[in-house]
This record gives structure tokens, sequence and C-alpha cells, in this order.
């Protein structure tokens, strides 16, 4: 349908007596919301037919109109700007991890590319939307974010691996060139190292069945 407002969401301030506070109103259809600051929330509503989505940062603090950071295709893997990173809070809940400056949210995403997907960390300003990328994954890994290990978001941790190095924890000091290895889990099942398709002739298996 043709209207204005799609939907709206709504603040209830404990102890839930008071009338409910307009949050945002959303031209398409609320997706879901990330949590951050007193004054820094990212709204995520899509419309299915088209495939837009737009990403809001609001204010839950002092609501206002908002202001739109991300508007794109749902299916633009290759501009995908990913999702928001998360630290737990005081109270032990995950938040949106900022930026040392305030000024912007980490984000971390598959990274999808003709040549396959090299994860990133990038960080979305809150100002203007702009997106700058920190951090990608090399050719000839797959090395995954994972969290940031201080709220200075300085070193990253992830989780490295490739056709010959079993999945690691690693912990990397951004702009260093060389993480630092958490883990040494060995592989699990050596027997099939160096198999590739045309061995699976020869690999054999049985299934039981229990009635």
């Amino acid at each position: 349908n043709k209207v204005e407002i799609h939907d709206r969401l709504l603040l209830l301030d404990a102890p839930f007596t008071a009338a409910p506070r307009k949050l945002a109103d959303l031209k398409d259809r609320y997706d879901s919301i990330a949590w951050g600051r007193d004054d820094a929330a990212i709204v995520t509503s899509r419309w299915w037919m088209t495939r837009h989505e737009t990403r809001t940062l609001v204010n839950p603090g002092r609501p206002d109109a908002g202001r739109v950071l991300i508007s794109r295709s749902s299916q633009d893997r290759y501009g995908d700007p990913g999702e928001p990173m998360f630290a737990r809070n005081a109270a032990g809940e995950p938040v949106m991890q900022f930026t040392a400056d305030g000024k912007a949210v980490l984000m971390s995403g598959p990274g999808a590319t003709p040549k396959g997907e090299y994860p990133f960390v990038s960080r979305l300003e809150l100002g203007d939307g702009k997106i700058k990328e920190l951090w990608r994954s090399e050719p000839g890994v797959y090395e995954l974010p994972v969290a940031f290990a201080d709220a200075a978001a300085t070193k990253l941790v992830t989780r490295r691996e490739s056709q010959k190095a079993v999945p690691n924890y690693f912990l990397r000091t951004m702009g260093a060139k060389t993480p630092k290895p958490l883990t040494a889990f060995a592989d699990p099942a050596p027997q099939f190292a160096g198999r590739s398709e045309e061995h699976t002739s020869e690999l054999q298996s049985r299934l039981h069945l229990v009635c």
C-alpha cells in the first residue's frame, strides 16, 4: 500500500506507567534495531518488493526525525556494508561498539567480491554515513573478525584458516601485518588432508540406521 508511514517504533520508560514516546516512523517495514548509547541506535527497515534497505540513526534519549546513514539494495552483496560489532556494557548486555573518538560505529561483514569472500572491519561515520575500511582478510586465507579485545578497538580477535591451515584464533593489532596466535588446534581429521574432488571416489562410508 502507498502510505507515508508503514511502521512506528515506540519507547516505554520504566516503571512503564507513563504514555509511550515515539522513537521513529519508518517508510518501510521494521527489520531490527542495534542499541548503542543513550544518543545512538541504528534501526534497519526493509521493503521486500523492491529489496530496499534503510539504516537510520535514532536518538533514544531525545527522539527526533533520525538520520538515514545507509540506503541500499539488500541484494547488493558486493556493496554490503556489514553489521555493527558488539561489546558488553556494564549490565552485561551487547551494545554497538564505537570507535575511540565516539564518532563512528565499528562494522564487520563477509566482504563478498567476484573473487570470493574477504571479511572486513570498517567504521561507519555517524555524522554523514560514510564508511572507511580499517582491515580486510588477505588473499589465500579466510580470516573472520570475532570481536575487539579492548575498548579502544586496537586489538582484534579473528578466526583464521586456509586450505592448509585448520581454523585457529588470532590476536591482530590493527595496522600490524602479522597476527599473534591464540590457539593451536590440531586438524581433527588429518586423514583427509590433501584430498580433493578427484579423490572422493576413494572414500567410503557406512550408514547404520537404528529403528
